[in-house]
């Protein structure tokens, strides 16, 4: 008997942990707001549909509203100097579509580009793995729209 490959759920719950937990707390508080009672919503199709929204309105704030909203107020990366510190390199090295660029020749601390990535990258554009930055085509095409 083969046991089920929990990793890529691991990873994807790991990805989205903070969507998933402002999409539960949405949940939690809607039938606060709106006309709604649990017995009445647990019973029927109502409620996926209303899980399913609140996950996607969590994934929303925290994917796309929050890294600009921590950036407006100071507490996050700046942006257009992190993306355009790695345009920069991307673009002086020879390498394929697949950029590899090591933290250190960076000039931006590890903290920030770890930030960045998390924020501002989505799946297919770049990764870190060990101490390198993985950028693709789509990635340098991101890159250089935010950057200065």
């Amino acid at each position: 008997m083969r046991l089920p490959n929990l990793s890529g759920f691991l990873k994807a719950l790991e990805t989205y942990r903070y969507s998933i937990t402002v999409g539960l707390l949405l949940l939690f508080v809607a039938p606060q707001f709106f006309p709604l009672s649990w017995e009445g919503v647990g019973a029927t199709w109502t409620f996926s549909a209303g899980l399913m929204f609140f996950l996607s309105v969590g994934m929303i704030v925290v994917r796309d509203a929050w890294p600009p909203v921590k950036q407006l107020f100071g507490i996050g990366v700046d942006a257009e100097q992190v993306a355009f510190e790695i345009a920069a390199i991307c673009e002086s090295t020879a390498d394929g579509p697949d950029f590899e660029i090591s933290l250190k020749d960076v000039p931006v601390s590890n903290e920030d580009i770890k930030e960045f990535v998390a924020d501002y990258f989505e799946h297919g554009e770049g990764s870190i793995e060990e101490n390198k930055i993985i950028v693709t085509e789509a990635g340098l095409k991101r890159l250089e729209k935010m950057g200065p």
